[in-house]
């Protein structure tokens, strides 16, 4: 794969996430924020740079953070698959909205 393949590719990545009508993210394995789509700032109430310049125990509910965490380093150090479970997440104003994560 050559440089301008890479380049298409990540394109291509970009334009589909920003399209998704569903919340996606990427991280950092700290929890900082790299990537959100403009669905899942309108969830959370923030704007991307806010996002990048937070982390993601900023926006999960208090009471999921422990478990949400434990199932991310599992999928991190590879001991499982894949984790879906329902949390909530804490917007701007301070309410709260339920979701799906996986």
């Amino acid at each position: 794969m050559d440089i301008t393949d890479l380049v298409a590719s990540e394109e291509l990545f970009r334009t589909a996430m920003n399209a998704a009508a569903t919340g996606m993210l990427i991280t950092d394995p700290d929890g900082t924020f790299r990537l959100a789509n403009p669905a899942f700032c309108r969830l959370v109430g923030r704007d991307l740079e806010w996002l990048q310049a937070h982390n993601l125990g900023e926006v999960l509910h208090p009471d999921d953070l422990s478990q949400a965490l434990a199932d991310r380093k599992s999928l991190l150090v590879g001991d499982a698959d894949s984790h879906v479970r329902r949390l909530r997440l804490v917007r701007a104003d301070g309410s709260t909205r339920w979701t799906r994560v996986a």
